[in-house]
């Protein structure tokens, strides 16, 4: 804008707000080095600084800068507009060599906001086209402008916490991992929470991180000890992607009902493994107190019916499987880890299903993967909810009475099942396994 200088020296960087009349120092984490060059990049507004031995040095989002007059300044709170966000997709490129390597920024849309001084109460909400909070961000809480990243994403997928120890592996919860936990988390090829902030801030991500939102214009939301401030997000497409808007929204919403639907999946697996955990005390309550034997085996059995109603959501992998008819030195031997593991959903669920829909977040969804979805992963939420509600034994023990209820997705049951056998006769398509028929 009109009036905003930038300045280098042989050791620093000053910015001027009003054409030169008087410069504040903008070091940042720029090394104390001659700067030789600097340029403004038009398009996302970004800072160049060229350096003499020192490389390029970039200041991403000037935004902040350009909006910084007197009127915010001098607000209490002051919510910047944001630039628009891309949702750029990964690209394959081909390492020409070692070298050293620059830190891109942080994936999705930079929010920033100028704070007079330190709120009591902090808060920055994503909210949709319908008012509807899609994302509640972390928010920085210093004296001056401050900035957090939004990655264009709706939440992680809740969390699995088994509770209960697993029949090959009695000892579990003596574990060195598990040992003071009251649960446990979902291990298989991935499935599980990433340490690595590189993974978690990627275009890809990971299974469990929620999908991209559809591009539109969001509203950001800051409130701030009772003030609350807004301004309009743009979400634009990747510009180098071959898809068109509307292939973008189609999978868009095909991610989202995976999404929601694995949400589903994990609410009603949490609330059978809270009931599996007050049977399990009911077990050892029966045998300290010497009960008699007709009271263990019902409580037994019944554990046995809710363990398959869970086994529909989320299947023991076949070395668990295995483990329970070997021997206990077997067990001993190889079922540290693989106990632990677990397939959320079976093998077309949700492991796969959000693989599959990072594939196609730029494309249409194929007819393969809107297959899979609408006949496998419904069929087997309400089959597992129509066992819940035929087992009567929970109404009189479970205090949660499973209230979770799936998606309601319409379709032909009769046909679906048709049209997996023509599937499946396809010479094409024998990569196609059922999930109740699967290789272990």
């Amino acid at each position: 804008r009109r009036g905003l200088l930038y300045a280098g020296t042989e050791n620093s960087l000053y910015i001027s707000f009003d054409d030169g009349d008087d410069w504040q120092p903008l070091q940042n984490n720029l090394p104390h080095a001659p700067v030789h060059w600097i340029t403004v990049q038009e398009h996302f507004k970004d800072l160049v600084v060229g350096t003499y031995g020192r490389g390029f040095w970039i200041l991403d989002d000037l935004t902040p800068l350009e909006q910084f007059d007197n009127k915010a300044r001098s607000a209490t709170v002051h919510l910047f507009t944001p630039r628009p966000a891309y949702r750029f997709r990964e690209t394959f490129h081909r390492e020409m060599g070692e070298g050293v390597e620059g830190e891109n920024p942080s994936y999705g849309a930079s929010i920033n906001y100028f704070l007079k001084q330190p709120a009591k109460k902090l808060e920055i909400m994503i909210e949709g086209a319908d008012g509807k909070t899609i994302r509640a961000l972390k928010a920085a809480n210093l004296v001056g402008i401050n900035r957090t990243w939004w990655d264009l994403r709706y939440p992680a997928i809740n969390e699995v916490a088994l509770r209960t120890a697993p029949a090959g592996n009695p000892h579990i919860w003596e574990e060195k991992r598990f040992v003071g936990k009251e649960s446990r988390p979902v291990y298989y090829y991935g499935v599980g929470r990433s340490q690595s902030e590189a993974v978690m801030r990627s275009a890809s991500g990971e299974p469990t991180i929620g999908p991209l939102v559809a591009p539109g214009t969001y509203t950001v939301k800051l409130v701030a000890d009772g003030q609350t401030l807004t301004q309009k997000l743009t979400v634009l497409k990747d510009p180098n992607t071959t898809g068109s808007e509307a292939d973008v929204e189609a999978a868009t919403n095909l991610s989202v009902a995976i999404y929601n639907d694995a949400n589903a999946s994990v609410r009603m697996i949490n609330q059978i493994e809270w009931t599996r955990k007050q049977l399990e005390d009911l077990q050892k309550m029966v045998k300290a107190a010497n009960a008699g034997k007709s009271l263990s085996d019902s409580t037994k059995r019944f554990d046995e019916k809710v363990l398959a109603i869970e086994d529909q959501l989320l299947q023991r992998t076949g070395l668990q499987r295995l483990l329970c008819k070997r021997s206990s030195s077997f067990q001993r031997r190889n079922g540290k880890e693989g106990l632990a593991k677990r397939d959320v959903g079976g093998s077309e669920t949700l492991k796969d299903l959000t693989r599959r829909s990072r594939g196609f977040e730029e494309n249409p969804p194929n007819l393969r993967v809107l297959y899979i979805f609408k006949i496998l992963l419904t069929e087997r939420l309400l089959q597992a909810a129509a066992r819940s509600s035929g087992c009567s034994d929970s109404q009189r023990l479970n205090p949660l009475q499973l209230r979770t209820q799936p998606p309601r997705i319409t379709c032909d049951r009769d046909r679906s099942r048709t049209a997996m056998v023509r599937q499946r006769s396809c010479p094409s398509s024998r990569s196609f396994d059922h999930p109740l028929r699967r290789s272990e």
